[in-house]
C-alpha cells in the first residue's frame, strides 16, 4: 500500500469512528428520550378517567385533552384565537 492509500485508509477510518461515536451517542439520547416520553405518558395516564376531556393552557397555548374507554389518550393543540 502506497502512503497516499495509507493516509486515505487512515482518514478513513477516523471517518468511520466519529460516524460511530455520533450514532452511539444518538442511541444514548434517543433512549434516554424514549425512557422520558414513556414515563410522561404512563403519568399521565394514571391521571386521566376514562372518557375524561378537558383543555389545558400550557406556555400560552391551549391543548385540547382526552381520554377514551381504552385508556387511550390524545393532546392535541387548540386553534384559539
Amino acid at each position: 500500500m502506497s502512503e497516499e492509500q495509507e493516509k486515505q485508509d487512515m482518514k478513513r477510518r477516523i471517518e468511520l469512528s466519529t460516524a460511530v461515536g455520533r450514532y452511539l451517542g444518538s442511541v444514548e439520547r434517543f433512549e434516554k428520550a424514549s425512557n422520558d416520553f414513556s414515563q410522561r405518558c404512563k403519568e399521565l395516564r394514571e391521571k386521566l378517567q376514562p372518557g375524561e376531556r378537558f383543555v389545558a393552557k400550557i406556555d400560552w397555548a391551549y391543548y385540547i385533552v382526552e381520554m377514551d374507554n381504552d385508556g387511550n389518550f390524545d393532546v392535541t393543540k387548540a386553534n384559539i384565537i
